[in-house]
């Protein structure tokens, strides 16, 4: 097995205002924030796709896998290239995540 990748995380929230899809908010030292991007940002394509809605913009981040690279394209002509992390590990007190694999089939389970 080569190892399943973790599902993608940017670390932003985005949200539908009437200035368009606006950073609603950032994880402090998340990929978005990083690479500049700021709470007020308005948010006009992703890797060159106009996105419609705050919903879609999310479903699109959601789909990409640890490392995954894309493009926010923003209104004030900014354009900012975020590298997606993985998912932040579980965690609850007194207990111990373990993340694995198994393969059944053709196919590899987490």
């Amino acid at each position: 097995m080569t190892g399943l990748r973790r599902r993608g995380w940017f670390g932003l929230q985005p949200s539908d205002r009437p200035a368009g899809i606006t950073v609603a908010a950032l994880v402090p030292d998340g990929p978005a924030a990083r690479v500049g991007l700021r709470v007020g940002d308005v948010v006009r394509a992703l890797d060159g796709d106009a996105v419609p809605t705050a919903a879609s913009l999310r479903q699109r981040l959601s789909a990409r896998r640890a490392g995954d690279v894309v493009t926010l394209s923003l209104t004030d002509g900014r354009a900012l290239t975020l590298t997606a992390a993985a998912s932040p590990e579980e965690r609850h007190p007194g207990l111990v995540t373990r993340y694995g694999e198994a393969r059944a089939g053709s196919f590899d389970l987490r």
